[in-house]
């Protein structure tokens, strides 16, 4: 009995001590190491969204967050001399995607900051005040792959009507647009069937 009891003891010590250890690298993982600044943003995967700290100039620190398989825009906070100066919010393209890659850029030029965002639907830049943070101009390039993806769309439209179209004609429902009095046009003799004028085989 006496032996059964410190071996539940036991147990339980060891138990207690893996939960203090799990706790304790917990907390000391996400502690910045000696020299290493901690991102205001708090903790990032790295792989759906992504922190950066950029040391822009001797005394100017600026922190980025974003998503780096997402149209999410760019979060941007500035300190200077250890104290903050101002926190923006670039844009996004607003534009619909189910795979997306998308890569920041920033840096200071001057008295400007400059973003650049590239995604896998388009690109933005943006120039701001690097002390004040306020926007003096943006560019967008148009998302090409939304206007690949409208032309799909209105592609498959045009299908899903033409397969109504021949399943009236299979079910007997012709429409007044489908119906022609006497001969179908088009049927029977086909002009430029047989011979084909300016068609040439080579």
């Amino acid at each position: 009995m006496k032996v059964q009891m410190m071996k539940t003891g036991l147990l339980w010590l060891i138990a207690l001590t893996v939960v203090v250890i799990a706790v304790m690298w917990f907390i000391l993982r996400d502690s910045p190491a000696d020299g290493e600044t901690q991102s205001r943003f708090g903790k990032a995967d790295g792989i759906s969204v992504r922190c950066e700290i950029i040391e822009a100039t001797d005394n100017i620190l600026l922190e980025l967050r974003y998503g780096l398989i997402s149209d999410s825009g760019v979060e941007i906070y500035m300190s200077q001399d250890g104290a903050a100066r101002w926190q923006a919010y670039a844009q996004p393209l607003g534009v619909d995607h189910s795979a997306y890659r998308h890569d920041v850029e920033c840096k200071v030029e001057g008295d400007q900051l400059y973003l650049k965002s590239t995604g896998s639907a388009g690109t933005f830049a943006e120039w701001r005040d690097v002390f004040s943070g306020d926007l003096i101009q943006r560019k967008q390039v148009p998302e090409l792959l939304g206007i690949r993806k409208r032309k799909v769309d209105e592609t498959e439209s045009d299908n899903l009507r033409i397969q109504d179209r021949i399943e009236g004609f299979r079910k007997g429902n012709l429409t007044d647009e489908t119906k022609v009095s006497g001969r179908n046009k088009g049927v029977g003799r086909n002009k430029g069937v047989g011979r084909n004028k300016g068609v040439r085989t080579q």
